[in-house]
């Protein structure tokens, strides 16, 4: 594996992408940083890469991938034209680049293992100066799902990359850590009206306020750990629906609701189920208050005085503070979560539910 470590602010990065750029374009797999999460990138266009990438990743082979495109030109290779209607134009003027998988129709060219045979393909434009001058030199739109083990949570730095997939990769583009930390929202825009399938880093109602229309979420989601829902004999027309996710080696538990009494029923489980060593995850405030009742031995506190700016906060952080967790050998990870009605709660809880094994608490106010 080649590292390269891109920082856009030095002129003339753009030549550090020359190489693996090439090698995406002949098939080779590269792990390279968005917004969100890093990908670990093979050309849609290329069967052979696509099924290296699930391979490397260990990835259940109908688990779909997303494809990731430069321009709208790029676009036009990887959709049908009739794909694209006012509404999926408007959502990408407004989103793109951006967190946000749109669910279109392939075009011929697109390898199917890439969305798995199904009749809509997710693709998105990330906004990332790193993502999309790669993708712009390797002149391919390039199919990449999140660079990890499959069920591990997600890297949003080079080095858990590295730690999870060095022998299968090819290059590893650092372009340092990743600004939002959770994977895109996916969204179907069609006569079957606007659904989304995995929740993400841009609300449903920032959606609905954006484009003006009302959004479902699927029904048939999975926000459990496994399985869960009705499609678990068929294939997930996104990812993130249908399969263990986003999980460290200790269990998680989350709680939410007024501190005083998530710090006792912090200090009770930890009683009652023995965990001696534990790891808290949560708003400064609140961890300050729980360490001398739980004395953790690992805590990332977290900036932020209302849900408003502790959720960002806990998505920017969250996969990386599991894989900390994880690193000081602890008993258990006690997360402090975000209330349903909350902007990036549903979001949030998705990750959380399926990284807990559904371990989700919420403590009423009275």
């Amino acid at each position: 594996m080649e590292e390269y470590t891109v920082n856009w602010a030095v002129e003339g990065w753009q030549h550090h992408l020359e190489r693996p750029a090439a090698w995406l374009r002949s098939g080779r797999l590269v792990a390279f940083p968005t917004e969100t999460v890093y990908g670990l990138g093979g050309s849609a266009f290329d069967a052979a890469a696509v099924e290296r990438i699930f391979a490397a990743k260990g990835r259940p082979s109908d688990n779909p991938l997303i494809v990731h495109v430069s321009s709208l030109e790029m676009l036009e290779q990887v959709v049908q034209r009739e794909a694209l209607t006012a509404e999926v134009r408007e959502a990408m003027a407004q989103f793109w680049p951006g967190p946000l998988t749109l669910l279109l129709a392939p075009s011929a060219r697109i390898a199917v293992n890439v969305y798995q045979r199904q009749p809509l393909v997710g693709v998105r434009m990330p906004n990332h100066p790193v993502a999309l001058e790669l993708i712009r030199q390797a002149g391919v739109p390039v199919a990449a799902p999140s660079a990890n083990l499959s069920g591990r949570p997600s890297p949003t730095h080079a080095a858990d990359v590295a730690l999870d997939l060095a022998p299968a990769l090819d290059a590893l583009v650092d372009g340092g850590p990743c600004a939002v930390g959770i994977e895109s929202t996916v969204l179907r825009l069609d006569a079957t009206g606007a659904t989304v399938y995995r929740p993400g880093a841009i609300s449903v109602a920032a959606l609905e306020r954006t484009l003006g229309l009302d959004i479902r979420v699927d029904p048939l989601l999975s926000t459990g750990p496994t399985h869960g829902d009705a499609r678990d004999a068929s294939a997930p027309l996104a990812p993130g629906m249908k399969y263990r996710h986003y999980a460290p080696d200790a269990p998680v538990f989350v709680w939410s609701g007024p501190a005083d009494k998530m710090v006792q029923a912090m200090a009770a489980t930890m009683q009652s189920v023995h965990h001696h060593r534990v790891a808290l995850i949560g708003p400064r405030a609140l961890v300050l208050r729980a360490e001398s009742t739980i004395a953790p031995v690992w805590t990332n506190a977290l900036d932020g005085n209302d849900w408003d700016t502790y959720a960002p906060a806990l998505a920017q952080a969250l996969y990386a503070s599991l894989r900390e967790a994880d690193r000081h050998r602890v008993d258990a990870i006690y997360v402090v979560g975000v209330p349903a009605g909350q902007e990036w709660s549903l979001a949030l809880t998705n990750r959380l539910m399926k990284a807990s094994e559904g371990r989700i608490f919420d403590i009423p106010e009275r």
